[in-house]
């Protein structure tokens, strides 16, 4: 009665407003929730309360007034839980459709087509040559939703997206971590992105790694040559072949990488483009660097830009005698020994070398000589603004350990070793081609000065060959037992050939 008249002001409390009362009650509690709803004569009641408190109530009227808004709440949820689950089972069903289209994708992938690729590579040439230490030395590739392993034909093939983890099986994670990281910095170079390191940068930093980093150098190798193989794009394919070339300037691939890598790079002798270029030098200064082992100093940014070049200009380094004065004697017909060689024994004696304690054994300062040597290069034979002896004298003996062919042919070596410790080791000379003929006694020549002042430069005949023998002679035996057996004989045949050769002034 009291809750009827508080909602009618005071209504009668007789059974009728009680009732009345009682209902506009509900009504109003229901509000709220129904006004979102569309309105209903009457809202159902369920045939068992939600709550079982609700079965405890003992009046029917209140077990209706306590039913109503549950009810009604009820139903708006029954609404959305229903519009939900049909959204779910079409999302579902959407997910199924691609989860099907991926792995028919992956059943049927194949290796790149070569119809991608530029002109120039459609033709019938092989590059894949690293299949076969793939096989051996590659780990297994994972792609896609379905993990699948990839063919060795793509992972010996050019992708978009650097690589997530390194193609060798690398013995850390570490390692493996940082053969990520070198292929993202390969994808810059590449594909020209310079924005926080220039383009240089990037090459030194790769360089770098592979020659602090002994078991990475196959890993940066192999990434280029599968960044090289059907490249759609020929810039990025050309950037990626400067990177071969700043590769084998720093440091060499292993023994059981390298033939397949000259394989690789033979087939791209076959093109008529650049890339023949790029092959042709790097399979020429493959066995120097494989020789002499990786660089003992981390390259430049200067040098690099002066590298970037080397397979499209002229050089004096790493070739042969006869190819230098070949180009020598078109301006000059009655040149006899390469011009470098008068520039630089001029400058040692120029600035007293033969006079300076240690010369050609004290090496010179490795960026001033890198210096000389890049601006010979180009044509510039100007020392007038050197002023360490050793300079001079440490580039004239890189020149020798660097030639093509040895100043003493290989088919002479055993008899240079058989006569190391007579006079007749003079006579070998004479049995050289005559342009090392001539080159070989300019530099006797040049030595045998020096030695005149051995109590002021401590350097003798025999200290100078002690120097000068391994760029006189290379053993063509690669035992390295063999090749240090030899040594003392190799010695003592350039000490017999300085004591009993006579030659003109140098």
């Amino acid at each position: 009665a009291k809750e009827a008249e508080e909602v009618l002001g005071g209504g009668g409390a007789g059974p009728e407003g009680r009732a009345d009362a009682m209902r506009m009650r509900a009504q109003s509690e229901l509000i709220p929730v129904t006004a979102a709803v569309e309105p209903t004569p009457k809202a159902p009641v369920l045939s068992k309360p939600l709550n079982p408190a609700i079965s405890n109530v003992a009046s029917p009227r209140g077990r209706e007034r306590l039913s109503m808004p549950v009810t009604a709440s009820m139903v708006m949820k029954q609404t959305l839980n229903a519009e939900e689950k049909k959204l779910t089972t079409k999302v579902e069903k959407m997910r199924r459709k691609k989860r099907s289209a991926t792995s028919s994708n992956l059943a049927n992938m194949s290796a790149p087509e070569t119809t991608i690729c530029h002109p120039d590579l459609l033709r019938d040439i092989d590059k894949l040559q690293l299949q076969e230490f793939a096989k051996e030395h590659f780990q297994s590739q994972k792609k896609g939703m379905l993990r699948r392993s990839q063919p060795l034909t793509q992972m010996l093939s050019w992708v978009k997206e650097p690589l997530a983890g390194s193609l060798l099986k690398l013995p850390s994670e570490k390692l493996s971590k940082e053969a990520s990281r070198i292929s993202k910095l390969m994808m810059n170079y590449m594909e020209g992105k310079t924005k926080k390191m220039s383009a240089d940068e990037i090459a030194v930093d790769i360089v770098s790694k592979g020659i602090k980093n002994i078991e990475l150098r196959d890993e940066i190798y192999c990434q280029l040559a599968k960044q090289t193989c059907f490249n759609p794009s020929r810039e990025s394919a050309f950037r990626g072949w400067e990177l071969f070339l700043f590769a084998v300037m720093g440091f060499p691939p292993s023994k059981q990488l390298e033939p397949h890598l000259v394989n690789y790079w033979k087939e791209h002798q076959k093109l008529p483009s650049k890339e023949n270029n790029f092959a042709t030098y790097c399979l020429k200064q493959l066995p120097k660097i494989s020789a002499l082992g990786a660089r003992g100093r981390l390259p430049t940014v200067t040098e690099i830009q002066k590298y970037r070049d080397s397979p499209f200009r002229v050089t004096n380094f790493g070739v042969t005698i006869d190819e230098i004065l070949e180009r020598e004697r078109e301006k000059e017909p009655e040149r006899t020994v390469p011009k470098l060689l008068e520039v630089l024994s001029d400058a040692i004696f120029r600035l007293n070398g033969h006079l300076t304690e240690g010369i050609f054994r004290v090496p010179g300062d490795t960026e001033e000589v890198n210096k000389l040597r890049l601006q010979i290069d180009e044509g510039n034979f100007d020392t007038s603004y050197i002023e360490d002896p050793n300079v001079p004298g440490s580039l004239l003996k890189l020149w020798l350990r660097e030639l093509e062919e040895p100043l003493i042919p290989a088919s002479l070596y055993d008899n240079c070793i058989k006569n190391s410790g007579d006079a007749s080791a003079a006579a070998v000379v004479a049995d050289l081609p005559a342009e090392n003929r001539a080159t070989a006694e300019f530099v006797v020549g040049m030595l045998q000065r020096v030695g005149e002042h051995h109590e002021k430069n401590k350097m003798s005949l025999s200290n100078l060959a002690m120097v000068f023998a391994p760029n006189f002679l290379r053993c063509p035996d690669p035992n390295p037992q063999v090749i240090f057996e030899n040594t003392k004989f190799e010695k003592e045949w350039l000490f017999s050939l300085l004591s009993h050769l006579k030659v003109h002034d140098a």
